[in-house]
């Protein structure tokens, strides 16, 4: 992906002219193109542990969003990640980690380059790690949208970052990619095996809802769909992980293949 090149003109050129051409200068179009989107993005958060949406710039390297709450998920203040940038962010992660996460940025990297820009958002890119700190804190750190300019080239990614420490975890760096066209994990292969069928181990209902949660819908969509309470949701909710033995939507996924 080129994400240097709007058109035919360079990034930077485009953005002198930006405000002649359509009377918004680029980081204004910018601006506009995400409060337009994270009402929507939001709705990817779960309620499963404190999280916290950004957005990066992969143009000009740098935040253009990040919630409040970050720091209850990471650890590291708000204002850091607009005047410290991404490089500060990721000497913050635990050092054993650090190989990992540049390994598997490179193949994430390699992975959309082998596929068609405009099927980038069939795919999420999922990360287990911690960043350091008194006690470390524990993510899912999840590739949720590519964002499109006007052009339809990709300016910004969307991510979700979603405190682990309360959900049962074994404390393992993973990297995982998920195709939400197939409702399956495409990076790392998986290995068949002989798993316990979920279908028997699950309610009706319960069925019911995994089919929305793997869809990504929120607890209070499912609800409205399936006309119970919000708390109703949760309650199946909780009894779902606890029966399949999941930390995470991913775990989910995974399980019920």
């Amino acid at each position: 992906m080129n994400s240097n090149n709007l058109g035919d003109l360079t990034f930077h050129t485009m953005a002198n002219d930006w405000k002649t051409i359509i009377g918004k200068t680029l980081p204004e179009l910018k601006t506009q193109i995400l409060e337009d989107q994270i009402p929507e993005l939001k709705k990817y958060i779960t309620g499963f542990g404190a999280s916290a949406l950004n957005i990066f710039d992969v143009e000009e390297n740098k935040f253009l969003f990040v919630d409040n709450t970050i720091e209850l998920v990471t650890g590291i203040p708000r204002e850091l990640y607009f005047t410290k940038g991404a490089k500060y962010i990721f000497t913050k992660a635990t050092f054993s980690h650090m190989p990992k996460i540049v390994s598997s940025t490179l193949h994430q990297r390699r992975f959309f380059n082998s596929i068609d820009e405009k099927d980038y958002d069939n795919f999420i890119v999922n990360r287990e790690f911690s960043y350091r700190g008194d006690e470390p804190k524990w993510v899912l750190h999840q590739v949720l949208k590519h964002i499109k300019n006007t052009k339809g080239k990709v300016f910004a990614v969307a991510v979700l970052q979603t405190s682990i420490a309360t959900i049962k975890s074994d404390r393992n760096f993973r990297y995982y990619i998920y195709n939400k066209e197939t409702n399956s994990i495409c990076y790392p292969k998986q290995k068949n095996s002989a798993k316990k069928s979920f279908q028997n181990q699950l309610s009706s209902r319960e069925k019911e809802i995994v089919s929305l949660l793997k869809k990504g819908q929120t607890n209070k969509e499912i609800a409205d769909v399936l006309h119970i309470s919000f708390h109703t949701v949760r309650t199946h909710r909780k009894n779902i992980f606890k029966k399949l033995d999941c930390k995470n939507i991913v775990d989910l996924i995974k399980r019920t293949q």
